[in-house]
Parts: structure tokens; sequence; C-alpha cells
């Protein structure tokens, strides 16, 4: 942590996000999860490396945002015997669900559930003196929800109607609401953030809706496929800020030098902020025939000016 932070201070960065739930479990103290095994393996905390890493953090003036994967159970088992004690999916195995990627979910159309992951925000919230919480692009695993793992629950939580894939989008959608409001609720100033899949609302129908230009370069298979509608966070001002995983090159098909500026224009319409999440590993010189600026020669942008 130390080394990290050195680096960041260093080079004149000015925020971290730092991983607090990988799998329903805690590198924190917290009465709702269970003590991570990556950094204990007796269950107990002996070292809390998120209050280190905020108070060593904020003596080099760096924000720390805690990073939450919400619904996330399990790396690599379904089996529900073998979560550690005061697992949510141990005391409530109804909660979870298998999926072909050999992980357990929670399962987001279950209220309580909802309100689970709310309440697990809230603690971090209240005791700990974090700048942010930041979820990462883990909703219903992609592919993997038949009908039959959540029937029960679109039968007796669906009240308008909603066909699934609309009634799906709505409960994560609901979720983040729960989150934001728990946030605001208890520290107005901490800041509420998404990770999402790097492209959004490319169908224009679902673009009209927002009253938006489609993403104009990459393929949106989260919208189906996760149930995941950033644009509509966004649009409701459930979160601050989003921070899609745009880990393409300029001229890729899914074409980074267009993709940020669109976003752009999304967040500047609805009030919100954008911080791209870029690969590292991926970035490469920049072509000598590239815009000096990505908004540069790039005509969509026109009728936003």
């Amino acid at each position: 942590i130390d080394a990290i932070l050195d680096t960041c201070e260093e080079n004149s960065l000015n925020t971290v996000f730092f991983q607090v739930r990988p799998t329903c479990d805690a590198l924190y103290s917290s009465e709702l999860f269970p003590v991570s095994a990556s950094i204990s393996t007796t269950g107990m905390l002996v070292f809390d490396p998120l209050e280190y890493i905020v108070r060593e953090a904020h003596l080099r003036n760096i924000y720390v945002h805690a990073w939450v994967n919400p619904l996330r159970v399990t790396m690599n088992s379904h089996d529900i015997s073998a979560l550690p004690d005061g697992s949510p999916a141990k005391d409530n195995p109804g909660w979870a669900v298998p999926y072909a990627d050999g992980k357990l979910y929670l399962n987001a159309g279950i209220p309580n559930v909802r309100l689970y992951v709310a309440d697990g925000v809230r603690e971090i919230v209240e005791n700990y003196d974090v700048d942010g919480i930041v979820f990462d692009d883990y909703f219903y695993p992609n592919g993997g929800m038949t009908d039959a793992k959540d029937q029960a629950q679109y039968d007796a939580y669906n009240p308008d109607s909603l066909e699934r894939g609309d009634w799906r989008r709505h409960q994560v959608n609901l979720m983040v609401k729960g989150v934001h409001d728990a946030i605001k609720d208890r520290k107005p100033w901490v800041r509420f953030g998404i990770s999402p899949a790097g492209v959004a609302c490319t169908n224009r129908a679902v673009a009209n809706k927002y009253g938006i230009t489609p993403c104009p370069s990459g393929s949106d298979w989260q919208y189906n496929g996760i149930y995941s509608d950033p644009v509509a966070w966004i649009s409701q001002n459930t979160i601050d800020y989003i921070s899609p995983q745009v880990y393409w090159t300029i001229g890729a098909n899914a074409d980074y030098s267009k993709i940020v500026p669109w976003w752009g224009t999304v967040v500047h319409k609805f009030g919100r902020h954008n911080y791209t999440s870029c690969s590292l590993s991926d970035l490469k010189r920049e072509p000598s025939n590239a815009p000096e600026s990505l908004f540069e020669e790039d005509d969509y942008m026109e009728e936003y000016e």
C-alpha cells in the first residue's frame, strides 16, 4: 500500500480505487460480511487495509474510493456450504443463484438482497472516511440468467408487468438508487460511481428514450447480457460519476476515439461526471495521423456544440 500510494503521489494522481469486497466478503471491519480470505486465514481481522489506506492516502492528499462487487458471491464454486460463517449467501441460501461460469451471484430481483447491498455500503460510509464508493460491472452474469432462476421474483415483484429484460434492468436500477440514497443520507459529500462495460446504448430506440445519440462504435452487449443500463443511472442522477471500461485502442472496432467523447456528451447532458477507465497495459504510442484532441475531426460531435 505504501509503495502504491508513493507512486501515485510522485505521479500527481489524486484518487485510488481500492477493492474492499471481491465476493461478499470484507477487506475491512464489518458486521455484515465475513473477513476476506485474501487477508486472513482465521476469519479474524488483524490488520484493516481500508483503515490504513484511507489514513495514509489522505496524508498524501489522495482520495480513496472503496471498490465493491455488489452481487458476486464466489469466484469458482457453487458450494454454499463452503462459504464462511457470516456470508449473507450462507445465511440466506435462497438469495444465491449458481451460474454456468462457476460462480454464485446474489439475485438482484430479491428486495432484501438490494437492501443488504445498500446496508453494506452504508456501513463502509459510516465507519470509514472514504471519499467515494465505486461498483464493478458485475450485475447479472453474462448470458447465465435463465427465466427459471428468477421466475418466483418476476411473478412476485412485477406490478407493472414489465418484460423480463426491462424488469431485470429495473432491479439493478433499484439497487443503484438504494445505494445512492444510503450514501447521501449519511454523508452527502461522498461520491458514488460505477465502472460498467465500455459501450452502452448503441440501440437507437434505447438512445431515443434518453434523448441522446446512440454510441457510435462498438457493441452494447451489457444491456441484454448482464441487464446493465448505465445511461439510466446517469439520467436519473443515482450516480455521481461513470467510469466506463473503454479498454480498446484508437481505430479499433470499438474505437476509443469515438466512444470516449460520446460518454462525455452523455454525462454533460445530465450533469454527471465521466472518468474513463483505460487499460494501461494496452497503451501504445499515438499514431502520427491521430487528431491532437479526441474531440477534433468528429462529425457527430457537431450537434452538441
